[in-house]
Parts: C-alpha cells; sequence; structure tokens
C-alpha cells in the first residue's frame, strides 16, 4: 500500500501541476466497500485532505459506497466536509479495477482565469488512467495468484469458490461450474444467489456476512 500511495501522490501531484487547480486529491475505497479514504493529496489543504474519510453517499463526485450508507446518525454528508475545506468546484473522474469503481481523482477551484475545460477533462481523463492501474495492479496480482491456486485443483469434486461480502464470484475451481451445471465454467464475475434457490424457486437472498462471520 505504502508503494501505490506514493505512485498516486504522483499522478495527484501532476493534476495539481497540469490543470491550474488549487487542489488535487485521490481517493480510494476501503477494503469493505462501505467509505472512501483520502490516500494522496495535493495544494494548500493536502495535510487537511489526508485526514478525510468520505461516507461515499454520492454527494461530492458522484461515487457511492458498494452498500447504502446510514444517514441516521449527526455525520455530515461529504459534500459538506468537502466544502469546509474549501472544496466545492471540482473536477472528479473515477478510478476503476476492471468494471469495479474503487476510488476518484480530482482537482478543485481552478485559479482565477483558469476554468476546467475539455483540455483539462482530457488531461483528467488520462490521469485517471494512470492512477486505475497503479490500483488495479496488485488485484490483478492478486487475481493471478487465486485463480492458479483454484485451477490446480481439477481433481476436486467440492465447489470452491472466493466471494465478495456481497457474493460475487472472485474465482472458483472447474467443480463449482460443474456442480452448478454451467457448460461455459465462467463464473467469475456473476453472483452465487444466481444459481441458489430455495424449494420454492426463489433465489437465497440471505446475507453473506451471516454465512462467513
Amino acid at each position: 500500500m505504502r508503494d501505490i500511495g506514493a505512485a498516486l501522490q504522483q499522478v495527484t501531484r501532476e493534476a495539481l501541476d497540469s490543470t491550474g487547480a488549487r487542489h488535487a486529491f485521490t481517493f480510494l475505497r476501503e477494503e469493505e466497500g462501505l467509505r472512501l479514504r483520502c490516500v494522496a493529496a495535493a495544494g494548500p489543504q493536502h495535510q487537511e485532505l489526508r485526514k478525510v474519510i468520505l461516507l461515499g453517499d454520492g454527494t461530492f463526485g458522484g461515487l457511492t459506497a458498494a452498500r447504502p450508507v446510514d444517514r441516521s446518525g449527526a455525520r455530515p454528508a461529504d459534500g459538506e466536509v468537502m466544502g469546509a475545506l474549501g472544496i466545492t468546484n471540482a473536477l472528479v473522474l473515477p478510478l476503476r479495477a476492471g468494471k469495479e469503481q474503487v476510488g476518484m481523482i480530482g482537482v478543485a477551484e481552478p485559479h482565477v482565469g483558469r476554468s476546467f475545460d475539455q483540455d483539462t477533462i482530457r488531461l483528467m481523463t488520462h490521469l485517471a488512467s494512470q492512477a486505475s492501474l497503479i490500483v488495479s495492479a496488485p488485484i490483478k496480482a492478486e487475481q493471478h495468484r487465486t485463480d492458479t491456486t483454484m485451477n490446480r485443483l481439477p481433481v476436486l469434486t467440492i465447489g470452491l469458490c472466493v466471494l465478495t461480502v456481497a457474493g460475487d464470484i472472485l474465482a472458483c475451481n472447474p467443480a463449482l461450474a460443474g456442480l452448478l451445471s454451467r457448460t461455459d465454467r465462467n463464473l467469475v464475475g456473476r453472483n452465487l444467489s444466481d444459481f441458489l434457490a430455495s424449494a420454492t424457486g426463489d433465489g437465497w437472498h440471505t446475507p453473506w456476512k451471516k454465512w462467513f462471520y
């Protein structure tokens, strides 16, 4: 994570220097996918930004948490948290690892005489792609290790899989596809509940944490 943070800090600094903005920042989802933590920042508020953890309620940058945010508490909305740091006029782009949105990179408050024009958008799109590659590299490496381990167990009749807490299949061995009568053997990216049904034919919607914790 330290190497990822250093690499993202370089990209974030380049965003600041190249766009004429006063602030630049990069947020990543925490492991549970519930909150967004600032992992890189540049500009006069960089120290304060590095302390920020957002709920992912969609009020800043449009990025939302993997699960609905509990707003029953007194925690300010993400837009209010960033607004308190003077960050309101922002250009924010998503970071992706595969099809999953895992964070965001943005710049805010252009200097006098500057604006977030089409050239800025193109530049930030390029930097967002760079940052996405930085974030997704260790994920792809771990995916490769998991897939290799699973595929080394073809003789098992027990179906094995690695799931997210939402039930999405990250990796599985060939036996699982066979047990679920999947001839294409390609289950990665699907949700396990798609293949499990009760006796009445209803989908199995029991929260995964109940079964794995």
